[in-house]
């Protein structure tokens, strides 16, 4: 409608009214607890700030190598940058209405004059008949509208998407981060399968070598049955152990093919030595700075700045919209040069006086989902703290136990090479060299495990402080 002086203090009161309508903020508080100056398991500040690329800190060019091949072929990751430019394009349409829309069209009719006729030929081409024939008459019309913003919904739309951009580019951080970390994962649990498995196939050849001693032994009468019968059980231990081996090597190796983005058929071998890979120092901060690394906490917190604008939309609902339209039309344009030009101006008002409730459930349901992520962002915060502590706990134990198994090995070395002299002497039985080359390959693989589970801690480490960052970078 258009807005005259005699209908302002009608459009005054809608708005008073919608102003009285008793909304309310959220009564929550968006402050996120209070951290500790420091993490309770952290023994003592060491290391340097881990660069970005955070992998290349355990010293491995293949492991820098396949991280980079799953960043660039990883479909995952890939489908997250199709999230992020969709996201990118709701902040386009979502701040159209910030600006004037202008449309135009054209229409042309045909009019039979009195006393003619026409029809359409094989070719869809109007024939007069004869007679009066018809009249050309074509319109056209400019025109430009704006939607006045004066309560802020657009606004509060744009905001709304803005931040739901910079969540999916903090989604996309953390799936990169996750990422990241499986294939460091896979990689080395594959070097350390790749350690068992070898020693495991050394314990099969020393068990066969053994076991032509025994059957000499056997055939010359000079031993049992029963000892012939116990190395022949030990043998088949060794291979079963080798076969179990081969195939969670085999099926780690397909879980890392897949991360890189390739057909398991495609990847064979992983090239590497276990015992080059360096445990690095990890500097991990204080507390509060995983506010500031942490992508799955900046991912809460901008759904929370979109979850505020929600709210504001909400209650830009309750106000009157309004409209200005500008116009211009034209009649004959295309026999005429500008035809007959009609110049027009409009506004509307529109105002919900009644909604059964629509908008108010609205408003209320945008202030509930504020309030429970206002609380998962809270809670995401202990559940951060308590990831660091407990990769600062599992890295404290594991390098503890890797010293331990260290010496377990040395020892277990010790006792086999004493009892096979003892046994080729005939002063020992064949139960206790049987049961010394299980004790070493026992400690042999006990150690490659340790020193797995070492690196897994670094990892989940690195994983919850955040990944890598620069000390000279903003944030």
């Amino acid at each position: 409608m258009t807005i005259s002086p005699k209908r302002l203090p009608c459009l005054l009161c809608m708005v008073l009214l919608a102003s009285c309508a008793g909304l309310r903020s959220p009564d929550v508080d968006i402050a996120s607890p209070e951290l500790p100056i420091g993490f309770a398991y952290l023994q003592a500040e060491g290391g340097e700030a881990p660069s970005p690329q955070w992998w290349d800190n355990f010293n491995s060019e293949q492991l820098s190598l396949l991280v980079q091949e799953a960043l660039e072929n990883n479909l995952e990751l890939k489908s997250g940058v199709e999230r992020i430019l969709q996201a990118r394009a709701s902040v386009r349409s979502s701040s159209a209405p910030l600006l004037p829309k202008v449309t135009a069209r054209q229409s042309t009719v045909l009019r039979e004059a009195q006393g003619g006729g026409s029809f359409v030929d094989d070719s869809g081409q109007v024939v007069e008949s004869g007679g009066g024939g018809f009249r050309e008459s074509s319109t056209a019309f400019v025109g430009a509208s704006y939607q006045l913003d004066l309560f802020g919904e657009s606004r509060a739309a744009s905001k709304g998407a803005r931040s739901r951009l910079e969540e999916q580019f903090f989604n996309q951080r953390a799936l990169e981060l996750s990422i990241q970390s499986d294939v460091a994962s896979y990689y080395f649990r594959d070097l350390a399968l790749q350690e068992r498995l070898a020693a495991a196939r050394e314990q099969v050849e020393a068990a066969e070598r053994l076991m032509q001693i025994v059957q000499h032994k056997f055939d010359a009468g000079a031993i049992s049955g029963l000892e012939l019968s116990q190395e022949r059980s030990a043998l088949a231990q060794a291979r079963i152990g080798v076969v179990s081996l081969a195939d969670e090597l085999d099926r780690n190796r397909n879980a890392l093919a897949i991360l890189l983005g390739r057909f398991p058929e495609e990847l064979t071998r992983v090239e590497g030595d276990f015992g080059s890979i360096e445990v690095p120092e990890i500097a991990v901060g204080i507390p509060a700075d995983l506010l500031l690394r942490r992508p799955d906490l900046l991912a809460a917190e901008a759904s929370l700045f979109a979850a505020d604008a929600d709210i504001d939309k909400a209650r830009a609902q309750f106000f009157p919209s309004i409209g200005i339209n500008l116009g211009i039309d034209f009649t004959n344009v295309l026999s005429e040069l500008l035809g007959n030009m009609t110049r027009s101006i409009s506004s509307t008002v529109s105002q919900t006086i009644f909604s059964g409730g629509e908008l108010e459930g609205d408003y209320d349901q945008a202030q509930a989902r504020y309030r429970e992520l206002v609380y998962d962002y809270q809670q995401a915060i202990y559940v951060a703290v308590g990831e660091v502590d407990d990769a600062l706990v599992s890295l404290r134990a594991a390098n503890d136990e890797v010293v331990q198994q260290e010496l377990i090995e040395s020892e277990a070395d010790y006792t086999l090479r004493l009892s096979e002299v003892r046994y080729e002497a005939g002063d020992a039985e064949l139960s206790t060299l049987i049961e010394a080359q299980n004790s070493r390959l026992d400690a042999s693989d006990s150690l490659v495990r340790a020193r797995l589970a070492q690196l897994d801690a670094a990892i989940s480490l690195f994983v919850a402080i955040g990944g890598g960052w620069s000390e000279n970078a903003s944030t």
